[in-house]
């Protein structure tokens, strides 16, 4: 039997202008805002939202978190495919 995992989430940016200030916004995919902000310019306005979704992607809950006596076993898989318990 094949468990299934729970959905990973999904983010988007958003960059919008509104007079000087670029307004960004992080949603998810059913267009809820998560985060927000300002910037006067749009690249850093990019680099804000952008870095809000890396955030929000560390404070996600992984799927390799699996119980293990009563604890939380938290496994690393390297891009070789090898794996190591953190």
């Amino acid at each position: 039997m094949i468990a299934m995992l729970p959905p990973l989430p999904v983010f988007e940016a958003r960059l919008k202008r509104r007079g000087r200030r670029w307004k960004w916004s992080v949603c998810t995919a059913d267009g809820r805002v998560v985060m927000e902000g300002a910037e006067s310019r749009r690249i850093a306005a990019s680099y804000q939202a952008n870095r809000a979704i890396f955030l929000l992607l560390l404070c996600a809950p992984s799927s390799d978190a699996q119980p293990h006596d009563g604890k939380v076993a938290m496994r690393h898989t390297y891009s070789d495919g090898s794996r190591s318990n953190i």
